[in-house]
């Protein structure tokens, strides 16, 4: 998972400041911040439930969205069930239009990847996520630092999770956003993402899924993709060699497992990292229209094939065409942890330098890739 850094935003870029640190803030900062219901169609009843034809964000969230069965809030006195059911209807697409205010700003600092499963998106297809969904966690609806990107199967798969009872009773609303950012691995606020939460390449053998034992051999090639289908086929270099009994091996060898059915899975490390997988489905392939695995592992192939090339150079110049013709294809389709994994595997852990200088080319990439054109916002403190 890549670890990213978000900036709050300025006033101009996104207009409702939100803070989630405590709970007297938090109500603070939306007491503050009035909702505009002027050129509202259903202004007037809103002036009815609320008294008040402005009311504070505070009184909209916590008074009409945090209320089950909608039932009205209790300063709407003898208003018709009918109008208020009218009211949170319309109010909840007014929000809606609002809080998208986001993109923009999210989009400049952390580009156009799903922040979970790292594919690249139309800024059309990218959707701006409540890590917090508005639904159970109405107080955290425009808060800045409840807001990630997502695609549309990342988001439809994490659906109104994590829910309350996922993090256990908490005293208030700014506890269960603390319970939330410490439950889970969020790339927002571990820098230790990519490390807890790795891609590794596995292929399915008679005993399951098994990882593969030499990914950075030349001979691991992909054969075939079929997409129609979500697989992928390859020849996979696997450990070999005389089984004596249950668990022993003599004469360990390398072996080339033809055309067997591959995959790059996200290997979690901490509980945070696990809790993630589960919640996002990550490693969850049985919905017919998820391509997030299958474009995985497609990417992977292609990555090794780059990477590969660029290894193969041995003067300045041809490395620097190499390298110009494989940063040209680092942002689509994505993928920034793929990226990572592949030039760690091929250069030897950290021994790989660019040729006729002491530069190590993985710090020449993660030099790189923080600029708009690749991936912006990437927080590279604990890559390898």
């Amino acid at each position: 998972m890549r670890p990213v850094t978000k900036r709050t935003p300025t006033a101009q870029e996104y207009p409702y400041p939100v803070d989630v640190s405590s709970q007297p803030l938090l109500n603070a900062s939306l007491n503050a911040l009035a909702m505009d219901f002027s050129n509202f169609m259903l202004a007037p009843e809103i002036e009815d439930i609320w008294g008040s034809a402005s009311p504070t964000a505070l009184e909209v969230l916590n008074g009409l969205l945090l209320l089950a069965d909608d039932a009205p809030p209790a300063a709407a006195g003898a208003v018709a069930p009918d109008a208020v059911k009218a009211v949170k209807k319309s109010l909840t697409d007014k929000l809606n239009t609002w809080y998208i205010a986001a993109r923009r700003p999210l989009e400049e600092q952390i580009g156009r990847f799903c922040s979970y499963c790292e594919r690249y998106e139309g800024s059309a297809e990218l959707q701006v996520e409540h890590i917090c969904p508005k639904s159970a966690f109405p107080l955290f609806y425009f808060a800045w630092d409840n807001f990630l990107f997502s695609c549309g199967m990342c988001n439809t798969l994490k659906g109104t999770r994590p829910t309350r009872a996922d993090v256990g009773a908490q005293a208030d609303e700014a506890g269960y956003f603390a319970a939330v950012k410490q439950t889970y691995l969020w790339p927002q606020w571990s820098n230790t993402a990519y490390r807890d939460l790795r891609p590794v390449l596995e292929h399915r053998s008679a005993a399951g899924w098994r990882r593969v034992a030499f990914p950075e051999d030349p001979r691991n090639r992909m054969i075939e993709p079929h997409q129609a289908s979500r697989t992928v086929t390859a020849d996979a270099v696997v450990l070999g060699g005389t089984v004596l009994g249950p668990g022993l091996r003599l004469n360990f060898t390398k072996v080339v497992e033809q055309r067997v059915p591959v995959r790059v899975t996200f290997e979690p490390t901490t509980d945070e990292a696990r809790e993630i997988v589960d919640l996002m489905h990550l490693n969850d392939d049985s919905d017919a229209t998820d391509l997030r695995m299958f474009e995985r592992t497609e990417c992977w192939y292609h990555v090794m094939e780059r990477v590969r090339d660029l290894r193969n150079q041995t003067t300045a110049a041809d490395f620097r065409r190499s390298w110009d013709l494989m940063m040209g294809t680092v942002k689509q389709p994505g993928f920034y942890s793929v990226w990572v994994a592949v030039i760690e595997l091929l250069g030897r852990g950290r021994t790989w330098q660019v040729p006729g200088t002491a530069t190590l080319v993985m710090d020449l990439f993660l030099e790189k890739i923080n600029d708009q054109a690749f991936f912006p916002g990437t927080n590279t403190a604990n890559t390898p």
